[in-house]
């Protein structure tokens, strides 16, 4: 959802939930009802809310704490003694991965990333990885000068791993690590660890030799191992992951799911997105499902204020208002021109506004529950997010 309403949409493909239409998996199949989904993230639901058979669903969000999970290139990651090359062959978990090699100095080979302590939260650092000449690997999470931390070390081998505290520190509690098998050849490994008062933490990467020694040199630099998609969460344990590009990413994840009866009770049961028809291949028996559409728009469209559309990233034919002129200018090839005359007639900026937002008029809520009208199109879907639209929703 986060966006689903944007003057500047960067890509020609949006993306909406039809919720308006709800199944459930029924005898093997996906059947159509006629009951209601309602969806929020900060409440409850209400015991007046909904009729017998409507479902609700409770979700709370997550973040990737790290700006860049994907492009260990970028600044806010360190190289230490290491070396990165993008491999466009070889994808894991969604996209390509990165080869983490080893200089051939003896010395420590790796990635480290300086964040900020939340104090008194635990946190859990996450890291895909697939083993190539280098086999070994460490996750640490410590304080910025590496007097004392907790670390883990995975053989990935036989996908193990051990941990431990290290330095002298009454600081960190609640230490663990893990690793899970993600395929044949790729695996997720982690470590977790919070600290009471030390206020800028570090999330190193570490490569390490067959003893598992920190301090190695190898042959020559083509020597490493692959890694992908690291995640850091406020969190006792991983969470599924999500993309970091630039900014600290969030999504929305289901916490849990209601269905009524005579009250509203918790249910086992799951809420599917499908994006391929109603494939039945997809969900158990008593799960519930939406359809995702798909809807294109040729060429781009853009809509708004001079303000929040740059003029360099304004193509040709782009409708913009310029409030400090109280005028309409259409974007061209030789720059931009006016739509209206010195002395416009009554009207004419509502009919530009018009033109260039399509005459739609949609509401929209915020996650507090607090409505406001719009022109433009709403991408959001049939139904908004957070409560069930009456408006005027449909593009």
């Amino acid at each position: 959802m986060e966006n689903s309403i944007n003057f500047l949409h960067p890509i020609d493909m949006l993306k909406s939930s039809t919720d308006g239409k709800l199944y459930k998996k029924i005898e093997n199949s996906w059947k159509e009802i006629s009951n209601v989904l309602y969806k929020s993230e900060k409440k409850l639901p209400t015991p007046e809310l909904g009729n017998k058979g409507d479902y609700y669903a409770k979700y709370y969000r997550k973040y990737n704490f790290f700006l860049y999970s994907e492009d260990f290139t970028q600044n806010a990651w360190n190289k230490v003694n290491c070396n990165l090359n993008k491999e466009s062959t070889i994808m894991f978990p969604y996209n390509a991965s990165t080869k983490l090699t080893a200089t051939t100095e003896v010395s420590q080979h790796g990635l480290e990333y300086l964040f900020y302590n939340e104090l008194r939260t635990p946190y859990t650092f996450s890291l895909y990885v697939r083993k190539n000449e280098i086999r070994h690997i460490s996750l640490i999470l410590s304080e910025q000068d590496d007097n004392y931390g907790y670390r883990m070390k995975a053989n990935l081998i036989n996908n193990t791993v051990s941990h431990e505290q290290f330095g002298e520190t009454s600081d960190i509690s609640n230490g663990s690590a893990n690793i899970e098998e993600i395929d044949e050849n790729v695996v997720r490994i982690w470590v977790t660890a919070q600290f009471k008062t030390t206020l800028i933490l570090k999330a190193s990467i570490k490569l390490l030799d067959e003893d598992e020694n920190y301090e190695f040199s190898v042959p020559n630099e083509t020597y490493g191992l692959f890694i992908n998609g690291a995640q850091l969460v406020q969190s006792l344990k991983p969470e599924s992951y999500i993309l970091s590009n630039g900014k600290y990413a969030t999504a929305l994840m289901l916490e849990d799911l209601y269905c009524k009866n005579e009250s509203w009770k918790k249910t086992s049961n799951k809420v599917i997105y499908l994006n391929n028809g109603l494939n039945n291949s997809y969900g158990d028996n008593g799960d519930i499902a939406c359809l995702d559409a798909i809807i294109t728009f040729k060429p781009l469209i853009l809509a708004g204020s001079s303000d929040n559309i740059n003029r360099w990233h304004r193509p040709v034919g782009t409708l913009h208002y310029n409030k400090n002129k109280d005028k309409w200018y259409v974007t061209t090839k030789r720059g931009d021109y006016s739509l209206e005359f010195l002395k416009p007639k009554p009207r004419y900026k509502e009919a530009a506004m018009a033109i260039s937002l399509n005459q739609q008029i949609y509401q929209t809520y915020d996650r507090y529950g607090r409505p406001s009208l719009f022109k433009g199109f709403n991408t959001g879907g049939n139904y908004n997010f957070w409560i069930r639209n009456t408006g005027k929703t449909r593009l």
